[in-house]
């Protein structure tokens, strides 16, 4: 049986046989978001290019550029590949192939939040601005997702939408009033854990002149 234990590609906690792709396109963590949100796609290839990795319920490409896997199966052994493309032009980089080893061992897993999970991007968003809120768990059975909302009100904003499995919430042209905590329940087998994530809403200044 594989080894069922989740795995981030971009920070590899098996074996240090993959490294952080962003040092191979010349920039670094600190940097990626504000890059980021200037117009660049993060894609990962499987054992040569084009073939891309498809997300499904077990494999997620978070929007910063990081490929999670909730659980390792026997079919995720390869060779993998960080990709980056500008959305204004052709340009891109590619970097090397590593080799991802999946070892035997034995079934389930505690279902466990990544560090940074559930998070927002951006970060800071200003009213009128899109929002995407991303929630991924480690686990086996693989785990399942759901949305809610807490404080003045449950309800989720008007015109949001799940995408990516219920992984992703979006949030269109959010509005200060969309403040608040956004909860992230994941479910794997009768396991059930659950984390929240604060969105803070900044209003646009203007400059008035008198």
């Amino acid at each position: 049986m594989a080894k069922n234990i989740g795995v981030n590609l971009f920070h590899a906690i098996l074996h240090n046989i993959i490294r952080v792709c962003h040092q191979y396109i010349h920039f670094d963590k600190n940097n990626c978001n504000k890059i980021l949100f200037s117009g660049v796609n993060y894609y990962w290839t499987r054992n040569s290019f084009p073939n891309f990795v498809e997300e499904d319920r077990r494999v997620f490409v978070s929007h910063d550029g990081n490929l999670y896997f909730s659980s390792l199966e026997k079919i995720d052994r390869a060779n993998y590949s960080c990709n980056v493309q500008s959305v204004i032009s052709s340009t891109g980089r590619t970097g090397p192939f590593f080799p991802l080893i999946v070892d035997p061992a034995s079934s389930g897993q505690k279902l466990l939040f990544p560090n940074n999970f559930p998070k927002a991007f951006p970060e800071a968003p200003l009213a009128g601005d899109d929002v995407r809120l991303e929630c991924m768990a480690y686990g086996y059975p693989v785990p399942s997702y759901n949305w809610s909302r807490s404080g003045v009100t449950d309800r989720l904003p008007e015109g949001s939408y799940t995408t990516n499995h219920n992984r992703v919430l979006m949030l269109p042209k959010v509005q200060v009033e969309d403040m608040g905590d956004y909860i992230c329940t994941v479910t794997s087998g009768r396991e059930a854990i659950q984390k929240k994530v604060m969105l803070s809403i900044q209003c646009e200044t203007s400059l008035i002149n008198f």
